[in-house]
């Protein structure tokens, strides 16, 4: 069984099934080929880049509709162990770094370069990624240079919601126990103005500091 992942038209499914059942059957005498379009959707753990970019293309529209966040250059992921600036900072969290974000050139255009381990549970895996593409957003509009802690707490801030939309409450509240103010404070920091002045003034204020 090939399994591909695409929307062709049930149709066209159904034509390819003929035509390749019949050619198998002039070669091999069986009749067994049958085209599978829909594994890579109901994966439960995310293994491979087929599944990553369906994770991205749930996550795009959710982070446009709810924080104004798209991008214009293409986003690269990678499943591989994520690398960390500062083995300080490793250390002293480790099960934070489960995901990376870094700026490529290919050629003249800029890309955005995300790493996720592999094996990731399918909606930890669609929060972590809506994090670092919060970070790829503020690369392209140049948000919060000069404000490490907001920079960050932002990203935690988005993964917040999504792990609350998608059913992990008690991860959301993970993001808010790390002491420093990079890593903890800062996404709490950003909740507390959310809660006293709503979602899109929390925006505004974010996308305004340079």
């Amino acid at each position: 069984m090939r399994k591909l992942d695409n929307d062709m038209p049930n149709l066209l499914v159904r034509a390819i099934n003929c035509v390749c059942r019949f050619i198998e059957l002039c070669v091999t005498g069986q009749t067994e080929y049958s085209l599978n379009t829909s594994d890579f959707r109901l994966a439960e753990t995310i293994d491979n880049s087929v599944q990553a970019k369906l994770v991205l293309k749930e996550i795009a529209p959710y982070l446009k509709q709810n924080f104004g966040i798209s991008l214009k250059h293409p986003v690269i992921i990678n499943l591989e162990k994520p690398r960390t600036r500062s083995w300080k900072r490793a250390i002293a969290s480790a099960g934070a770094h489960i995901g990376s974000y870094s700026t490529r050139w290919l050629g003249e255009d800029l890309s955005h370069e995300i790493l996720l381990i592999p094996g990731m549970e399918r909606r930890k895996f669609k929060a972590v990624l809506a994090h670092e593409l919060t970070h790829a957003f503020q690369a392209e509009h140049k948000l919060l240079r000069a404000h490490q802690g907001l920079k960050e707490g932002m990203a935690r801030w988005v993964e917040y919601h999504v792990l609350c939309d998608v059913g992990l409450s008690g991860e959301a509240k993970k993001l808010c126990s790390y002491r420093s103010f990079i890593l903890g404070r800062g996404v709490v920091t950003i909740l507390e103005y959310e809660r006293l002045n709503g979602r899109q003034a929390t925006i505004d204020w974010l996308q305004q500091l340079q």
